[in-house]
């Protein structure tokens, strides 16, 4: 196993890890349900915003990669907490621009994924956040997210 920083040719590893870890054990997560799109869909839009010039907790240059063999198997994010819902929202305002995505479906986004505003606490300077941990499930049970979490620390 090797640790090390994300890659833009990691995008689509990223969308996927990004993916799952805001699933759980659930259907859909945050994007899923923000979008409103196919699974391909998302996954194409996240890898965009995952490479995107607006820096956000979605972008390659915020994570660690566990690679087996080779092969990216396990990702997390690890970042400074202060800032992260304006640079998020700035990333997605990009990636939407870029794709031709009308305002009327942009404003659609914001309000389908405005719940978790409810739930969501903004760190502050000096704060830090590990965030979507992921790992392929045919590599689960090796101690990659352990390895990921002491590299981040």
């Amino acid at each position: 196993m090797t640790i090390r920083s994300a890659r833009p040719e990691d995008a689509d590893f990223i969308a996927s890890a990004i993916l799952s870890s805001q699933r759980g054990h659930r259907p859909r997560g945050w994007f899923d349900i923000a979008l409103g799109w196919p699974e391909a869909q998302c996954r194409d839009f996240i890898a965009r915003v995952a490479v995107a010039r607006a820096v956000s907790m979605w972008h390659v240059s915020q994570f660690l990669v566990a690679e087996v063999d080779g092969k990216p198997a396990a990702a997390l994010c690890a970042l400074p907490a202060a800032g992260t819902g304006p640079a998020a929202w700035h990333a997605i305002e990009e990636v939407a621009a870029a794709t031709g995505l009308a305002a009327s479906e942009l404003e659609a986004i914001r309000q389908r994924g405005a719940y978790t505003r409810a739930c969501w606490v903004q760190g502050g300077e000096g704060d830090w956040m590990i965030e979507y941990v992921a790992t392929d499930p045919a590599y689960r049970g090796r101690g990659l997210v352990q390895a990921l979490i002491a590299r981040a620390g």
